[in-house]
């Protein structure tokens, strides 16, 4: 085998270990985290009788959610207003791994995603490769 060959297999299985190791950390980041899943918002759906709404916006922006530390008592059904301006990247796929919530959002836009906080804890929502973070926190 020439020594160009040789280096185009190395380079080849190179380029392979790094797609399957982003992919790998791309799919961890998405589970949820075991230490906190007693904490999580989402573990009982019957758990609390809901008591209110709220409406909560935030900007989803290229480099980031703003706000991305929300608060809501227990036992609300979250109206979340998603709102683009010409947004790009992965962020547009957001993502609220506990109750299963996946929503391709427009570049520019509103997307409206509900769910009821049933539960005191902590809900994560993210980009759908977790480089972008928010946390409602349920008191």
């Amino acid at each position: 085998m020439s020594q160009s060959n040789s280096q185009f297999i190395r380079n080849t299985v190179i380029i392979i270990l790094i797609v399957v190791a982003v992919g790998a950390v791309a799919v961890w980041r998405l589970m949820p985290s075991p230490a906190s899943s007693d904490k999580d918002a989402t573990d009982d759906a019957d758990a609390v009788t809901v008591t209110g709404e709220q409406a909560l916006t935030v900007q989803v922006q290229t480099d980031g959610f703003t706000p991305d530390l929300l608060s809501v008592p227990v036992g609300t059904k979250v109206t979340l207003n998603l709102v683009t301006d010409d947004t790009q990247g992965c962020i547009r796929s957001f993502v609220i791994p506990q109750f299963g919530i996946r929503k391709t959002l427009p570049a520019t836009g509103t997307t409206t995603v509900e769910f009821v906080a049933n539960k005191k804890g902590n809900i994560i929502f993210q980009c759908s490769m977790g480089m972008f973070r928010g946390t409602i926190t349920v008191t």
